[in-house]
């Protein structure tokens, strides 16, 4: 088998280093003796994404605008794991603030790298059940959001058909939530 070598780095810079978002630019030796110039990589806060199921099978949705992408959308609820926060709490904690439920069960469906060829954040996943409506929301300033219910079973169709979730994270998490709830009832 060939030995895969790690990159040593030669330089690096920091054209954008704040509280959201590092931009390093590094100049790399590949592990063949190849340097690369400018090598950038992108390092953003890990952030929990939660899969809310009622006790009757409803996926708890919610809807809002997306900047980056400029449109509103079906999603999740996610948030970022604050500094020195474990990521259950950091779950726990979105999950009420955005769409006012309260989960007696938070389960752990993986950890993962958003994208391991430039960006470096991992993406905690978490299955919700046992959901109990507070009846209040608690937004960020940048967060307008609507709530829905839909049947679990039916979102999971409209996600493998590309029509429910623009992003890879919440296609992710829900079909890892799905293999977990059926192996449970033993399908």
């Amino acid at each position: 088998m060939t030995e895969i070598k790690k990159w040593q780095v030669l330089a690096r810079r920091l054209p954008v280093d704040d509280e959201w978002l590092q931009v390093r630019a590094d100049d790399v030796m590949t592990g063949s003796g190849v340097v690369l110039r400018g090598y950038y990589t992108v390092r953003k806060k890990d952030f929990a994404l939660i899969v809310p199921v009622t006790d009757d099978g409803q996926l708890l949705l919610i809807r809002e605008y997306k900047h980056a992408i400029g449109e509103v959308v079906w999603a999740l609820p996610a948030g970022i794991i604050d500094a020195g926060e474990d990521a259950a709490a950091a779950a726990a904690r979105e999950l009420e603030e955005e769409t006012g439920y309260r989960a007696r069960t938070i389960e752990l469906l993986g950890r993962y790298i958003v994208s391991d060829a430039f960006v470096a954040d991992y993406a905690y996943f978490y299955l919700a059940r046992d959901l109990i409506d507070t009846g209040v929301q608690h937004f960020d300033s940048s967060e307008q959001i609507a709530v829905s219910l839909m049947p679990f079973d039916e979102a999971v169709a409209a996600t493998v058909r590309g029509e429910l979730f623009p992003s890879l994270g919440a296609v992710a998490a829900l079909l890892l939530a799905k293999q977990r709830l059926e192996g449970e009832r033993g399908k």
